[in-house]
């Protein structure tokens, strides 16, 4: 059987975020695909703990085993003395610094490689590349396929990041101190690309380099020279929901700035016009940003809830009122593959499963955003007809079996290169 090493650098059990999903979603197809998967993960950059209850489930989702880095002291000194130079210049650390692979990690990785002796791996995130490279060093003649989920355009997400956090105020965030300009729909846009290549130095070190999303792969493409860039969008399980669509309209957010802006955005553009002309409309905000942000009239802050699903179940339709980022909106593919119609950016859900005007709406600006929603709050069997519609296009077009396929074919066509 052929063994896949599969490094994912977060616990993604119970998946609480978008990327965690698609590390699952990863292990899963490889599972359906008659690989071996050897897992392998750190406690240094995971937001979950690593559990007996965690690996287990793992385990039962695809993984033969799991191993986990527990990072050296040495590692800490190492890292915690890389950090304070970056802080003092003012910089972030590029990819294949030593803050995110530290001498232990490089020599623990090499030990497992040379156990279990992979016919492919699979890394997350352009961070870790350098891990990649020690593959051709420890099993000299072999040919283990290189393949790295890139997930995000880390320089540019880091970027925007850093852009977002130092023009909000602290938490919890309150919508009417932020600055205009900071809610213009091209504030993101309009920002220079940063020009560090690092980042696609180390997709080129890797045999193919899969992006998530149409935007990220042209960037990759554009920017790479050695690598085989491909698209393989982030999909989501089949649910069975049973839609009441009786409920306030719902925000789902994952933990970013980016539902942050959105929701200031929201609450300061787009809510305004929608409350003139109809004040009975509601909208839920769940996760992250309801825990960090002040409420305002319309808006309910729910927070972490135990139940997603059943929150979807009775929700009317559901917002992503995000202007940036990168990667993919994987909030959208969610809340469609729950029965809702999604309003959205024009800007931030090209590549998404998003039809206009059959399955979800989209919008050019705040304006065009307040009709979208006004028209949905008022229309529940117009949300039900476009809920359906989103459903079956995820269950076509963005489920896990589309996944499993388009990796498969990756890595078999790659398999029979180097056999030949």
């Amino acid at each position: 059987m052929a063994h896949v090493g599969l490094f994912f650098p977060h616990n993604p059990w119970p998946p609480r975020s978008g990327a965690h999903l698609r590390g699952l979603s990863i292990l899963e197809a490889l599972k359906k695909l008659g690989y071996s998967v050897t897992l392998l993960s750190s406690t240094l950059s995971s937001d979950t703990a690593w559990t007996g209850s965690a690996i287990t489930a793992l385990r039962d989702a695809g993984a033969a085993d799991v191993q986990i880095f527990e990072p050296t002291r040495v590692d800490r000194k190492v890292m915690g003395f890389l950090k304070r130079v970056h802080k003092r210049r003012h910089t972030e650390p590029r990819c294949g610094s030593l803050v995110y692979t530290p001498p232990g990690m490089r020599i623990w990785f090499s030990h497992r490689m040379r156990c279990i002796r992979p016919t492919q791996v699979l890394i997350s995130y352009a961070f870790w590349g350098p891990l990649n490279s020690l593959v051709k060093y420890v099993l000299p003649g072999a040919h283990a396929v290189s393949t790295i989920d890139s997930i995000d355009i880390l320089a540019r997400q880091t970027q925007l990041r850093q852009q977002i956090w130092a023009a909000l105020p602290g938490s919890p965030v309150d919508p009417d101190l932020v600055h205009d300009e900071v809610l213009d729909e091209h504030y993101f846009t309009d920002t220079p690309f940063p020009r560090d290549a690092s980042e696609f130095a180390e997709y080129d070190r890797f045999d193919n380099t899969i992006a998530i999303s149409t935007p990220d792969w042209r960037i990759i493409k554009a920017n790479t020279k050695s690598t085989n860039a491909v698209l393989i969008p982030a999909s989501f399980p089949h649910t069975s929901t049973v839609n009441s669509y009786s409920s306030p309209a719902i925000f789902a957010t994952g933990p970013n700035p980016f539902n942050i802006h959105g929701y200031v955005y929201f609450v300061r553009k787009v809510l305004p016009p929608v409350l003139q002309c109809d004040p009975s409309f509601r909208l839920d905000v769940l996760g992250y940003a309801g825990t960090v942000v002040r409420g305002v009239p319309g808006v309910n802050l729910c927070g972490y809830v135990a139940n997603l699903p059943s929150a979807y179940a009775s929700a009317a339709f559901a917002l992503s009122p995000v202007l940036g980022g990168t990667g993919q909106q994987l909030k959208i593919v969610e809340a469609m593959a729950h029965g809702l119609p999604v309003v959205a950016f024009r800007s931030v859900a090209e590549g998404s499963p998003i039809i206009h005007g059959v399955n979800g709406l989209l919008a050019g600006d705040a304006a065009e955003f307040a009709q979208h929603v006004l028209r949905l709050w008022r229309d529940r069997q117009l949300c039900r007809e476009m809920g359906q519609a989103a459903r079956q296009q995820i269950q076509d077009h963005w489920s896990q079996a589309h996944t499993t396929q388009q990796l498969g074919r990756l890595l078999e066509h790659e398999h029979r290169v180097y056999r030949q």
